[in-house]
């Protein structure tokens, strides 16, 4: 019998399907439909006591584009990109806190939890996190990268900062303040070493972190020379879901027992198979969701629980860093030679394979590919033409006549 409960950091979540901090969480209605669809954990929107970013006023706006930059006109294909100059983050004036608190009641009665959502001023966020631990919630969330960074110093109230070290600096604090686990949200970008992040997360007591806020973007309109949404701007999109995972998978090979969070790209349920294949222990949802709905929820739990029996896997933990932890070094890759073989009954000639092999190894003769292997020590030499096993003509082979092969 399959079973989609994990346990992290010391508390039982009924599956690994979180909804993010973001516009789809900001009201009671929507966190209620959160926890009805199905989701294990709803982070609610990100209170701060930074003035220019607290919701005194509403500056918001979304657009989906296609795999061409136009506007999707309700087709959402696979490759397109959700651009958006997200609302303002709340106050906790606003009698938010209290509106949490209830709603921590009606989630455990669901089997669900909610976990908060800061970015302040250190002291700030220490008496914000005590005051989240009082009403009952979970856990909190540290979300380091809102507001979206471009390295700029704001007159209106708060200051970005350019380095992750500077983003961290003092957030044991916070840790140290409250009894339930705190989450350290990564800024995406920031990260110039990986392994230096996690190890000061993991010495800091944090108790997981979540792979990655959004990227920033900019876009022209060619046909009125201004740039979409007037200005830089947020973006998402399952396009970038193999840029999430790689920072997911460098987190995972600094410590295997860190609790890592996906979050950014997952747009189904095979989207969030990988973010637990790759190391995540949970996936957050967001774009997802304001896309398609919140019934995309129940269908993603389904779809997990579906190719977790048709895999065999009894419960989640045993999926969570199984691709990550069969990926090569750079020594197996070497060790690794393969060459393309050609399927003479499936190859029409067209010499596309020929035409584009940056290794000159491929002729077509008498109206066949044919390939040139090289010797194991000709590996060395990338001057010497020959097939080197790239696996480029397998792709650009319009009758699938090519694939590799171990030499």
């Amino acid at each position: 019998m399959t079973d989609l409960r994990i346990e992290l950091f010391g508390i039982t979540f009924k599956n690994p399907i979180f909804l993010s901090a973001a516009d789809h969480t900001h009201s009671v209605e929507q966190i209620k439909k959160g926890i009805d669809a199905g989701a294990a954990a709803v982070i609610p929107k990100t209170i701060t006591n930074y003035v220019g970013m607290q919701d005194s006023e509403t500056v918001t706006n979304y657009r989906v584009i296609n795999s061409d930059f136009k506007n999707a006109d309700g087709k959402i294909e696979r490759g397109y990109s959700f651009i958006s100059r997200g609302g303002p983050m709340k106050s906790p004036q606003s009698g938010w806190l209290e509106k949490l608190g209830e709603l921590q009641k009606y989630a455990r009665e669901r089997d669900a939890h909610i976990i908060g959502s800061i970015w302040g001023d250190i002291d700030w966020m220490v008496e914000t996190a005590k005051k989240m631990e009082e009403i009952g919630l979970s856990a909190i969330e540290i979300d380091a990268g809102c507001p979206h960074l471009d390295g700029r110093r704001y007159v209106d109230g708060f200051t970005e900062f350019a380095e992750e070290e500077q983003r961290i600096r003092g957030l044991e604090t916070i840790v140290k303040a409250v009894n339930i686990p705190v989450i350290y949200k990564v800024p995406v970008g920031l990260v110039s070493d990986m392994s230096a992040l996690i190890l000061s997360l993991k010495d800091m007591g944090f108790a997981a972190a979540t792979m990655t806020n959004r990227h920033l973007g900019f876009m022209p309109d060619i046909e009125t020379g201004r740039p979409f949404m007037d200005t830089y701007f947020g973006i998402g999109g399952s396009w970038m879901l193999p840029l999430t995972l790689y920072n997911v998978f460098a987190a995972r090979l600094v410590d295997r027992d860190f609790v890592l969070i996906g979050s950014n790209g997952a747009a189904n349920g095979e989207d969030a198979i990988r973010f637990l294949y790759t190391g995540a222990s949970a996936v957050q949802l967001c774009t997802t969701v304001m896309i398609n709905g919140y019934g995309i929820v129940k269908r993603i739990i389904s779809d997990l629980e579906k190719h977790m029996n048709a895999q065999g896997f009894k419960n989640v933990r045993e999926m969570v860093g199984m691709a990550a932890d069969r990926a090569y070094t750079l020594q197996d890759l070497k060790d690794h030679k393969r060459y393309a073989n050609v399927d003479r009954t499936k190859c029409v000639g067209c010499g596309k394979c020929a035409d584009r092999c940056p290794w000159n190894a491929i002729q077509i003769i008498d109206r066949k590919a044919v390939v040139k292997r090289k010797e194991p020590i000709d590996y060395r030499d990338y001057s010497l033409s020959g097939c080197v096993g790239c696996g480029l003509c397998t792709s650009l082979c319009p009758t699938s006549a090519l694939n590799l092969q171990d030499l």
